[in-house]
């Protein structure tokens, strides 16, 4: 097994390799949000980081009793007859680490744990936006390499034009670059029109919107604010009770599937938005919010 496989190249330039750097934009992400939700009374086996991990990532997981190790969380696929609201009965898990390879039976043998309703993950929104923010980072690269050279060379043959890309390159590579062609020479510019401050400063600003919108999406507070250099404290109050429909909706899948695990494993799990997360509300509040969300849902089952 390659190092690669745990590593996965993160020595390699990012921003260089638009694919490598979206990913590790990503897994950048992953790394902030995966703290949203706290748990409590979490046996040692069953680790919260990598429960959140399968969820974010999948948008699905499972918690089964594994014999002589305890509770474990698996990542697998799900299949078997649809119940009568076409939901799978079953949940396939293959762990090499364990020697373990079973075809459970959802609700018997382990309990289903939903990132959200439609179980989608995170993925397809992590991604859209790290697509953004890296696409913004080159233009900010470039816009940054650009303002070191305040003019424009207008090459009209091609000893010209290779003398022009060596001068350029050193000046992308952070040297003082060195005219040694008259005919270089004459072929300057200045550009009086270029407006790099202002160019760099916009990116800047597209930068924290799109963070900001990322967040947003989330259901995560954000107080962002392109327009005004202060807010008033109603705009302030309004920002911050907007409402968090994918942090509620993760919450309340997260209560269903601990109050399942602690059912039928005889736990005390106990999951909350971390504080740090949720500005809407303290854990009370966030525990009266949904508690009939989660009494419905058990209701309908």
């Amino acid at each position: 097994m390659s190092r690669d496989y745990f590593f996965d190249n993160i020595a390699q330039p990012q921003l260089m390799n638009k694919e490598l750097a979206i990913r590790n934009t990503e897994k950048s992400i992953l790394n902030k949000i995966n703290n949203i939700f706290e748990y409590e009374g979490t046996p040692p086996t069953l680790v919260p980081r990598f429960l959140e991990l399968y969820l974010q990532r999948g948008g699905h997981c499972c918690v089964t009793d594994v014999p002589e190790v305890g509770l474990v969380t698996f990542q697998g696929g799900w299949g078997g007859e649809p119940d009568m609201y076409y939901q799978p009965t079953r949940y396939i898990v293959a762990n090499p680490g364990l020697n373990y390879y079973k075809d459970l039976r959802i609700g018997v043998d382990c309990v289903l744990c939903r990132n959200d309703m439609l179980t989608l993950g995170l993925m397809p929104v992590i991604h859209k936006y790290s697509v953004l923010l890296v696409e913004n980072l080159i233009s900010f690269r470039i816009a940054a390499i650009n303002s070191r050279v305040q003019f424009i060379i207008n090459a009209k043959d091609d000893s010209t034009a290779a003398s022009a890309k060596e001068f350029l390159e050193q000046v992308e590579d952070g040297k003082l670059g060195i005219i040694t062609s008259d005919d270089l020479l004459s072929t300057i510019e200045v550009n009086p029109g270029s407006q790099h401050e202002k160019h760099i400063s916009e990116l800047i600003s597209l930068h924290q919107y799109i963070l900001s919108q990322l967040y947003m999406e989330l259901g995560i507070a954000d107080n962002y604010n392109m327009k005004k250099e202060r807010l008033t404290s109603t705009e302030a109050n309004m920002m911050d009770n907007k409402p968090a429909v994918s942090l509620e909706n993760m919450y309340v899948e997260r209560c269903i599937f601990c109050d399942r695990i602690n059912e039928m494993y005889g736990t005390n799990i106990r999951v909350r938005i971390n504080e740090r997360w949720d500005s809407n509300a303290d854990s009370e509040g966030s525990d009266s919010r949904i508690q009939d969300k989660r009494s419905d849902e058990d209701t309908s089952e």
